[in-house]
């Protein structure tokens, strides 16, 4: 009998040792350290079929990887891009029409960053042009498009809830409307922002700043489109969100990986590193990505 006790233990103990490594390996991890290095690196997004990624170093603006025999090449800087401008967040649009968007202090140095455009045809960049519609005299950044065309971005203008809002400008007849404030649903009075729209349109997700539900300085929640309405906000959990400050989200086509920046001080420095998780592995519902 004791032996027979003595065996159920033993085995509980086993379950429940790799339960917990199950987990452990189920959390987010670095993604592509060889091709990153060292780098401040941060706002990772793909092209829509994936092969192609972008990510922005600190001080020297964009840079791209490109998937080849199943690896990422060493970074590549983007001709039009650079550190000076303070370029940031580059977003190529899903619906494959060679339209990017981005902050930048161009053509205003010193003062705060703006939304800006630029085209590829053919391999070759444009000249960047300012969205000036929808820009703000305060700063704005981190731009999102859907499929219609809509951009999601964050805005520190006059008549919002907080430091930081999330805005919509929404791509009507080949132009952008006002922007409108996403309301008291996901704004706050700290910061909101680094917001990422699904192509469907269907799933957002945002950095916040607020205590309820958190479990650091800054999580990623996401919210759900059901009949034309956001729900309320849900924690992203504990497979991406730490004490740490996780921000700049992105899917990959595929919908296989969610991936963000972790923010750290290393020796007194700012360090952001890029992490990917499956989002099976975390609280995302996909019914609303397909």
């Amino acid at each position: 009998m004791k032996r027979i006790l003595f065996f159920y233990i033993i085995l509980i103990f086993l379950v429940v040792k790799i339960s917990g490594q199950s987990h452990q390996l189920a959390k987010a991890q670095e993604f592509i350290p060889n091709v990153f290095k060292d780098l401040d690196v941060y706002a990772l997004t793909m092209e829509p079929n994936g092969k192609v990624l972008y990510v922005t170093v600190d001080d020297d603006g964009f840079h791209k990887s490109t998937l080849r025999n199943g690896e990422w090449s060493q970074l590549e800087k983007i001709q039009f891009s650079s550190g000076k401008l303070e370029d940031n967040d580059l977003f190529p649009s899903p619906d494959n029409s060679g339209i990017y968007f981005f902050m930048s202090t161009r053509n205003s140095p010193g003062k705060p960053q703006s939304l800006w455009a630029v085209e590829r045809k053919k391999k070759k960049w444009g000249q960047p042009y300012p969205l000036s519609d929808i820009n703000s005299k305060q700063r704005d950044g981190f731009p999102s498009v859907d499929k219609d065309g809509n951009l999601y971005f964050f805005s520190e203008r006059e008549g919002g809830y907080g430091r930081s809002d999330l805005y919509i400008s929404r791509l009507v007849n080949g132009k952008f409307e006002a922007p409108k404030n996403l309301g008291s649903n996901f704004n706050t009075n700290l910061w909101d922002g680094l917001p990422y729209i699904t192509p469907n349109g269907k799933a957002l997700i945002y950095f916040t700043m607020k205590e309820e539900d958190s479990y650091g300085g800054g999580d990623l929640f996401i919210s759900y489109k059901k009949n034309n309405q956001w729900s309320k906000p849900e924690n992203l959990g504990p497979n991406v969100n730490t004490e740490l400050a996780e921000v700049t989200p992105f899917i990959d086509p595929s919908l296989e990986y969610l991936y963000f920046a972790r923010v750290q001080r290393i020796e007194g420095k700012r360090k952001r590193t890029i992490y990917r998780v499956k989002l099976d592995d975390t609280n995302v519902d996909r019914s609303y990505l397909e």
